[in-house]
C-alpha cells in the first residue's frame, strides 16, 4: 500500500544519511536471516531494524492527521466536546512534542528498545491511529517494512542525492516533496 512504500522510502532515506544505523542493521540481517530469504518468523529477532522502521513512523508518519467524529459529550484538555465534532488526532504534532519524546526532531532508533521504550507516553505514538478505530493492518506494514528494509539494505548501497532534511508534503499522507533521490549500487 501507499503507507507501507511511503514509510519504506522514509526509512531509506534515514538509514542512507545515518551509516552507522545502516552497518547496524544489515549486521542484525546477517546474524538472523543470513544468506537465505526472510520469512515473517523473523520479525521478532529484528529488533534494531523493527526499532527503526518504529523511529520513521514517528519521525515522518505516512497518515499524519486522522479525523474522528465524537461519539458522546466530552471534555478533553478543559475542551468542551460535543456528540458530533470533528476532532483532528494531530499524530505529526504528538510525535514531535518534546513534552514526549526527547529530541523531538533527533532520529534514534534506541528509543523504542529496552527500557527507553517503556518510558513512552501512551497516544503519543499514533502512526495507525487508536483504540478501536486503529489501523487494521498495522501489524502487517510492522512485518513488511522490517523485513523489507533488512533484505534491501543486505543487498543494496543506498546513496541519497536530494536535500538534507528532504522537504515534505502534508497531504492526506505524508510525502517527500519532490520525491527522494537516490543512487543505488549493488553490495
Amino acid at each position: 500500500t501507499e503507507t507501507t512504500a511511503l514509510t519504506l522510502a522514509w526509512a531509506l532515506y534515514l538509514t542512507s544519511i545515518e551509516p552507522e544505523t545502516r552497518a547496524r542493521i544489515r549486521a542484525e540481517g546477517e546474524r538472523v536471516i543470513g544468506d537465505r530469504e526472510p520469512v515473517a518468523a523473523d520479525y521478532s529477532a529484528l529488533l534494531y531494524t523493527r526499532s527503526v522502521i518504529q523511529e520513521t513512523m514517528r519521525l515522518y508518519p505516512p497518515i499524519w492527521g486522522l479525523i474522528r467524529i465524537a461519539a458522546t459529550d466530552d471534555t478533553i484538555g478543559g475542551k468542551q466536546i460535543k456528540a458530533g465534532d470533528k476532532i483532528v488526532m494531530f499524530a505529526y504534532g504528538a510525535h514531535h512534542d518534546a513534552r514526549f519524546w526527547e529530541e523531538p526532531e533527533a532520529f534514534r532508533p534506541e528509543r523504542w528498545m529496552g527500557e527507553a521504550a517503556k518510558k513512552r507516553t501512551k497516544y503519543a505514538y499514533l502512526p495507525f491511529g487508536a483504540g478501536k478505530r486503529s489501523c487494521i493492518g498495522g501489524a502487517m506494514s510492522q512485518v513488511e517494512n522490517t523485513l523489507a528494509l533488512s533484505k534491501l539494505l543486505r543487498r543494496f548501497e543506498p546513496e541519497y542525492t536530494g536535500p538534507v532534511p528532504a522537504p515534505i508534503n502534508a497531504t492526506v499522507t505524508l510525502t517527500p516533496k519532490g520525491g527522494l533521490k537516490f543512487r543505488v549500487r549493488e553490495r
